[in-house]
């Protein structure tokens, strides 16, 4: 039986419409965050056997991740995500274009003068993937579940801060759900407020915790129950105490750089985190 997964912008309706083939039904929806040092990187797994990469961290890290995720024979990834041209974002995609069959590639829009950005964009033409920008309004449907896209407006690429513009989505899968906050900054946190619900399941911190980030005003809306941080050993001093402290309000936090690569099964009303230590 064929899975369809349905893109479409909110405003052009089907303009951006993809439809890709599953195989391996699976039941319940996985997000493994990947533990590739001071960068951010996600698979997401939605029961019927769709992957979609998030972000692919700064370099070298993301293939053992993949490869130890989805196994030595499993070629295909359905979605590539990337979520703002910064190299801690982007920097393991291009080799995963390489080695692995991608059927679309999502961003925002931005453009870059990163070396690594277009090599990036050459190598997804060179493939023939899709290339298709979406932002705040647009969505994604799956089967019961959905992905809202909450940024950036399309009026963003005005702004000069790659941060600001950064994709943020709502993951909805069976009765839970998974907010990923990339690297959005107090005022694109402002922005979305109004357009998430009362409780969050799962909360990808934004930018590995900053201090600057993941306000009062935010989390008293949202409620995160669990929050996961991808960050590895730097200099700006992430995480940082007060953003675990407001954290640990709500819930349990994870952190990559104490337990390695997270893995959380939603299966029906329960929420089951896997720490999977990685060299």
């Amino acid at each position: 039986m064929k899975n369809w997964l349905l893109i479409f912008s909110a405003a052009v309706l089907f303009d951006a419409a993809l439809l890709v083939w599953c195989l391996a039904p699976q039941d319940g929806t996985e997000v493994e965050f990947f533990s590739v040092g001071e960068g951010d990187s996600e698979l997401i797994s939605l029961p019927g056997g769709v992957r979609i990469l998030v972000d692919g961290g700064r370099g070298g890290n993301l293939l053992p991740e993949l490869g130890r995720a989805l196994g030595p024979v499993e070629k295909r990834i359905d979605l590539m995500i990337l979520t703002h041209c910064q190299l801690d974002h982007l920097g393991g995609l291009e080799e995963a274009v390489k080695r692995f069959n991608v059927s679309a590639f999502i961003y925002n829009g931005c453009d870059s003068h990163l070396g690594e950005w277009n090599q990036l964009k050459n190598e997804l033409v060179r493939n023939n993937i899709p290339i298709i920008q979406l932002g705040a309004g647009d969505r994604i449907n799956y089967k019961d579940g959905s992905i809202s896209i909450l940024s950036p407006d399309f009026t963003a690429n005005s702004v000069p801060d790659e941060n600001e513009r950064a994709i943020t989505f709502l993951l909805k899968s069976g009765s839970s759900n998974f907010l990923f906050m990339s690297d959005a900054p107090p005022d694109l946190e402002q922005g979305i407020i109004k357009n998430l619900p009362d409780q969050i399941d799962v909360l990808k911190v934004s930018h590995h915790g900053s201090r600057f980030s993941s306000t009062s005003e935010f989390l008293d809306k949202i409620k995160p129950r669990i929050s996961v941080i991808e960050v590895g050993k730097n200099s700006y001093g992430h995480p940082a105490a007060s953003t675990l402290e407001k954290l640990e309000v709500y819930g349990k936090v994870y952190r990559t750089d104490l337990f390695g690569t997270i893995r959380i099964i939603s299966e029906r009303d329960k929420l089951n985190v896997f720490a999977i230590d990685t060299p």
